[in-house]
């Protein structure tokens, strides 16, 4: 095998488990949990919200960041290296979409949220009891933001995948 196929098929594994870690999460993970949108879960006080959300928020960002960062290296590498023209342009576009994490994220002020929840996280229970209201409205909050974030790991995941589909396509057996 090609070293230029070895990354592609990186490229194609990293935003494949971006995309599906991050769709897994959204539906039947900690964010539908903490929200309240998991039947049987509407009693969860705002202490028990913010405590899911509190743990999974660093479990989940260090590996997508992380794994987001190898990928945009190993797409843009295949946008460079790679000996076909269309497999080159559409790495560089996934890449593209993977660089649109940042400005979705802090354009959003999703990490002043972020702040925000896991400061509530450490408070005492008689202030998060005070605070219930404003804990669930910045879950909530929080979850519509992300969503805007699937934009990037759609978008990544489909031209790594097409990428990798063309290139299968094209090698000699």
């Amino acid at each position: 095998m090609d070293w230029h196929k070895t990354i592609l098929a990186i490229t194609s594994a990293t935003t494949s488990y971006i995309f599906f870690g991050a769709l897994a999460d959204q539906q039947r993970g900690i964010v539908p949990l903490a929200t309240g949108r998991i039947k049987n879960t509407a009693g969860l006080t705002p202490a028990n919200r913010v405590g899911l959300f509190a743990s999974f928020l660093p479990r989940a960002a260090i590996p997508i960041v992380l794994i987001a960062n190898i990928s945009i290296i190993m797409a843009f590498t295949t946008s460079y290296y790679h000996p076909d023209r269309i497999i080159r342009q559409i790495a560089f576009t996934s890449a593209g979409f993977l660089l649109l994490l940042a400005p979705l994220t802090l354009g959003q002020h999703l990490p002043a949220i972020n702040s925000q929840l896991l400061a509530f996280s450490r408070a005492g229970p008689k202030e998060i009891e005070a605070k219930g209201e404003l804990i669930n409205q910045l879950i909530i909050t929080w979850e519509r933001k992300h969503l805007w974030r699937f934009i990037s790991y759609v978008g990544a995941w489909a031209c790594s995948i097409a990428a990798l589909s063309i290139d299968s396509g094209r090698t000699k057996l």
